[in-house]
């Protein structure tokens, strides 16, 4: 199983389009996989736009930052 980490920041207008993009790939070749979203303290729709796209797929889950860490910060969130 592949574990996608998707670092957001000011990204509601992309998450979607995001994980359409990535998980259709992955289907296609018939790779099993779990999206993680990682909002990194966003002032915007960003979390939220995750949380729906948690409860339409299992595979998703969201997670939010309570402020602005830096991706590095994020990513060894994500990977905890």
């Amino acid at each position: 199983m592949y574990s996608i980490i998707l670092l957001s920041y000011y990204s509601e207008k992309r998450i979607n389009n995001v994980f359409e993009r990535v998980s259709k790939a992955l289907e296609i070749e018939q790779i099993p996989f779990e999206f993680i979203i990682m909002d990194d303290g966003s002032k915007d729709n960003s979390y939220e736009v995750a949380l729906e796209l948690e409860k339409k797929d299992a595979r998703v889950r969201a997670f939010q930052l309570s402020k602005n860490y830096t991706s590095h910060y994020s990513k060894f969130a994500a990977f905890s």
